[in-house]
């Protein structure tokens, strides 16, 4: 089963292209973690598998605290390297605990 891309909130950088698409881990059931490489269907009707689940974390340096976001993918080479006109997405399944209203915009 693939993601839609339509279905999630994706935040653009200022190319307005470009950016992260932002998952929430209940849509993979009752678990921990998240598999390592999550199909996602974008609007055009391509399916794209995404590889990763590196964990994220938020860091303020200044108050010396870390927040765990949740877990990053990237588009797998494979099916990247071949679009001509590639569009940049990261895919971010986020934490139960993390809060989307603190998700920082581009």
């Amino acid at each position: 089963m693939a993601i839609q891309f339509s279905e999630y909130q994706f935040v653009s950088d200022s190319s307005g292209r470009d950016g992260d698409l932002l998952v929430p881990l209940s849509v993979f059931g009752d678990v921990d973690s998240p598999p390592a490489a999550v199909d996602v269907a974008f609007p055009d009707g391509r399916v794209a598998v995404f590889e990763g689940g590196s964990p994220v974390f938020f860091v303020d340096s200044a108050a010396g605290t870390e927040e765990f976001v949740g877990w990053s993918y990237w588009e797998c080479d494979e099916s990247f390297d071949s679009l001509p006109d590639p569009r940049y997405v990261n895919l971010r399944v986020l934490s139960p605990d993390y809060d989307l209203s603190g998700y920082p915009s581009f």
